[in-house]
């Protein structure tokens, strides 16, 4: 099934020149697994969860295979490692353990189908994570058709948080700093003093 599952996927590959597929993909996908494997009782969420765990077991062992000192036998699809390899990528996560055995079939096919993906980042998922579940699969699958149908031109919602009791700005009203310039008295003469002093003593004089 999972050889047959594979060369049904590159075909879409082929086709479409990508793995973000739409769901008349997923559709097409699913109707071909089911008129080849009638008795398994597959249905599209069934398909995508088997999608997700492929991806999955593809991404831990390329990280094993891709580790220096490694090495992968294509003819025995088995992993040649040393003892304290293992135990270090047992001690992320035990599902690494089972390659150990098993290894990864139908590698150089998966490799076709997963390897820009995984070169891109879109496959990463912590070393450390246990196994993840058909639920966290399932969510793992949908975010990552998500980011697939995020690419390109997105629409920017120019009104989206524009409330102003969310977004006052306070503009600090300008300071006016008055400048004052000192201004020297003016220096009278001795004649004007003695006129002032007069005027001055008038002035007292009348008022008493």
């Amino acid at each position: 099934m999972e050889f047959a599952f594979i060369k049904i996927m590159l075909e879409k590959l082929r086709r479409a020149h990508t793995t973000t597929w739409k769901q008349t993909t997923w559709n097409e996908i699913t109707a071909e697994m089911v008129n080849l494997f009638s008795d398994q009782q597959l249905c599209l969420q069934k398909v995508k969860d088997k999608h997700q765990r492929m991806k999955t077991n593809f991404t831990r062992f390329s990280e094993i295979v891709r580790h220096t000192g490694v090495g992968w036998d294509a003819n025995t699809n088995t992993i040649i490692a040393d003892q304290d390899v293992w135990d270090m990528f047992a001690k992320k996560n035990m599902a690494y353990k089972a390659f150990r055995s098993k290894g990864c079939n139908h590698y150089d096919l998966q490799k076709q189908l997963f390897s820009s993906l995984v070169a891109t980042g879109a496959l990463r998922i912590s070393s450390t994570d246990p196994p993840p579940t058909l639920e966290e699969e399932r969510r793992l699958n949908e975010e990552f058709l998500s980011r697939g149908k995020g690419k390109g031109k997105q629409h920017v919602d120019l009104e989206e948080d524009s409330d102003e009791s969310d977004c006052l700005v306070h503009v600090a009203e300008p300071m006016i700093i008055e400048s004052r310039r000192r201004v020297p008295k003016r220096r009278l003469s001795k004649s004007s003093q003695i006129q002032e002093c007069m005027d001055l003593f008038k002035e007292s004089y009348t008022k008493q």
